[in-house]
């Protein structure tokens, strides 16, 4: 310790005070930012050898003096304008309750370094929340770098700001890279924590900021990627990690698969973001977000056929294997023609011996299949079974196809699924034109079902019960269900007496159910339903489609069929049993409209509880 740390500490003594030694380190001394707002560093009248104190009249703590500037009040300290400073450690939110932030600015340098009795840590956030902001082209370096304490703890590097870290990085809570200039070295590596958020926000379509060390970074935690008024291509990529070594993954993305981005339009057929890790870079490893391009197996639900197509042109130029694998389901079928067996068959193509209802495979021992041309496409025969899932059970989701090929060279690559035609629910279904409102209650299995009591239930309150057709309201067709009490939130009604039986492939009618015109609107409905054998709810799946309504298509699916003329004599049109919508349904018979079918959505979990709530009256009228 200094002469001059010694006289001062033996002054405080005399009138009852102390120096305090740092919780970070095992010596040094911290000194206390006073302003709970906004302020200089090096102003002198900001710090104190107390928290609350005195203002002190050495100023800003200095590494010369061993001493620490610790932030606990809330206030942020800044430092810009060609000013250096150097200190022997820095603390930001030690307590549980405490909070502070640094921000550096251009043209502020700020040094973290070992004294004879300071580790020169930079530590964001302790047991409280801290935060570090460098920007422009401020400069801020450590011995080491924790990102720890509250949920809210974060180190945001932007600009040209220089982040240079002698010796290891521990993210435990947020870090935030945004844009190509940001220069962070962490000499002996990095650790993301499990409770880690990484964020690059990419801001330039030719390259962006990584995290960098000469030795290893070690993934954990969360991995987001926003993209800002950039628009990438197919091809793109850009670095997050350049390291010596690069372990482990992240809990929202692996290595080699598929990342959710933000902020940029969603990425066509035929390609996809991937997080991706190859050689290069200055430390030897790259870990890249990429907008890659791929092949697409499409499957046609309706007729069975695959095929096998490259939309974009794909990077891959030459096929010789493919695998497609349906590992729950088995909804494969061995009698698939392959590309051997195509009408413009391909030489020297073989089906691997071992296929079966979980996988196909085909191969080409010599040579190679080119389909690097955009819009390449070769059939594969029928191999799909859509209905081969109704042996799971009512519920299961019959599509788990998978698909990986070979490149020559070895490369394999997984490909996309791209499902056309009508998806076969294999449950009962709530189908809901998000155009008109209009639902239907559909039996989209093999089998007849029962059922005496449905509840549909919006989280959002979309939900009208004034223009919701229920069963009850058709009492000549559907005799003795009972309506509940309708809310924006809940449309339900029971049969106490005996449960409707549904024909396998028929539909309802249910009227304009509501208005789910937005996205929120459609993630916040789900419905409930009991079979008539049964006393526990199933959830149902739901499906949207969308367009005008077509006239005498009373199920609401886009065509004018014999499924509608049967929902007419069930009294399922909107007058029942009318002469006049019979006439309407003769009159455009065959006919269609622009209508997507959605995939099917599952349930929201968070809407379980309510269901159960708004069909606890439903539950007590039962016949049992």
């Amino acid at each position: 310790m200094t002469r001059l740390r010694l006289f001062i500490a033996a002054t405080l003594a005399a009138v009852g005070l102390s120096i305090a030694a740092s919780p970070q380190a095992t010596a040094g001394f911290d000194i206390y930012w006073l302003p709970t707002g906004s302020s200089g560093w090096n102003s002198n009248a900001n710090w104190s050898y107390t928290p609350g104190g005195a203002a002190r009249p050495e100023g800003a703590p200095g590494a010369a003096f061993e001493e620490i500037g610790v932030i606990n009040n809330g206030g942020t300290a800044t430092l810009g304008t060609a000013i250096i400073q150097d200190v022997g450690g820095v603390s930001l939110g030690q307590a549980a309750a405490d909070s502070g932030t640094l921000s550096i600015t251009s043209g502020g340098v700020f040094n973290s370094v070992v004294s004879p009795s300071t580790t020169g840590a930079a530590a964001i956030g302790v047991a409280g929340t801290g935060t570090l902001n460098v920007s422009g082209t401020g400069s801020f370096a450590a011995a080491s770098l924790s990102v720890a304490g509250q949920a809210a703890s974060q180190a945001t590097f932007s600009g040209n700001a220089a982040v240079a870290i002698s010796g290891s990085s521990t993210i435990s809570r947020n870090l935030r890279i945004t844009g190509p200039n940001v220069n962070f070295n962490s000499a002996t590596g990095v650790t993301f924590q499990g409770t880690s958020v990484l964020t690059h926000e990419i801001t330039s379509g030719s390259g962006h900021s990584p995290v960098k060390s000469a030795a290893s970074v070690a993934l954990g935690g969360n991995l987001a990627v926003q993209f800002n008024g950039v628009t990438p291509t197919a091809g793109n990529s850009w670095n997050l990690v350049d390291a010596a070594a690069i372990t482990g993954n992240f809990a929202n993305a692996t290595i080699g698969g598929p990342i959710q981005v933000t902020g940029a339009p969603a990425p066509a057929l035929g390609s996809a973001y991937r997080l991706r890790q190859t050689a290069g870079g200055n430390n030897g490893q790259l870990l890249q977000v990429a907008l890659e391009t791929m092949l697409v197996l499409r499957v046609n639900r309706d007729t069975g056929e695959l095929s096998i197509r490259n939309p974009l042109g794909a990077a891959v130029s030459q096929l010789d294997g493919y695998t497609i694998t349906s590992p729950t389901i088995g909804s494969l079928l061995t009698s698939y023609k392959g590309i051997s067996g195509a009408p413009a068959g391909n030489a020297g193509w073989e089906k691997a011996p071992g296929n079966s209802a979980n996988g196909l495979a085909e191969f080409k021992p010599t040579g190679s299949f080119n389909v690097s041309a955009a819009g390449t496409s070769v059939t594969l025969g029928t191999g799909f079974s859509k209905t081969a899932v109704a042996s799971k059970g009512l519920g299961v989701n019959g599509e788990d196809l998978q698909f990986t090929y070979h490149a020559t060279g070895g490369a394999v690559v997984s490909g996309q699924i791209e499902y056309v035609g009508t998806q076969f629910l294999n449950n009962i279904a709530l189908i809901v034109n998000t155009t008109t409102g209009i639902a239907s209650l559909k039996n989209d299995s093999l089998t007849s079902l029962s059922i005496d009591g449905y509840s549909i239930l919006s989280s959002t309150g979309a939900l009208n019960g004034a223009t919701w057709t229920s069963l009850a309201d058709r009492a000549g067709t559907y005799p003795n269900w009972q309506e509940s009490p309708t809310t924006t939130s809940a449309l339900s009604e029971t049969n106490p007496v005996a449960p409707l039986a549904i024909p396998a492939g028929q539909s309802i009618s249910l009227g304009n159910i509501g208005n789910f015109a937005t996205q929120a609107a459609k993630d916040g409905l789900s419905m409930k339903f009991i079979l008539g054998n049964e006393s526990t709810f199933r959830m149902a799946t739901i499906s949207f489609t969308s367009g005008a309504a077509l006239a005498g298509d009373y199920d609401g699916n886009g065509r004018v069929d014999g499924a509608d003329f049967l929902l007419w004599q069930r009294g399922g049109s909107p007058n029942p049993l009318s002469a006049g919508d019979l006439a309407t349904w003769k009159s455009n018979f065959g006919a269609t409209s622009a209508v997507g079918a959605a995939a099917a959505v599952p349930e929201p979990a968070a809407c379980v509880l309510a269901c159960v709530a708004s069909l606890a009256v439903v539950a007590g009228r039962r016949r049992r």
